[in-house]
């Protein structure tokens, strides 16, 4: 994401993950579970909500 806040862009949100079959060939329904993926899914909904709240001023 660093490359992208160098490039200017002062809003914008991402992913990275830190369990060893994250984008690996391994990553498969074998190595996740709703346990690991509510957090992520709840904070994904709160920056897209955050971000709608703040209308037009999210992309500027």
């Amino acid at each position: 994401m660093s490359p992208a806040y160098a490039a200017g862009y002062r809003n914008f949100f991402g992913m990275a993950g830190l369990h060893r079959f994250f984008h690996t060939p391994a990553d498969d329904v074998r190595t996740t579970s709703p346990e690991i993926l509510e957090p992520v899914a709840r904070a994904f909904t709160e920056a897209v909500r955050k971000a709608a709240e703040r209308g037009e001023r999210a992309f500027k």
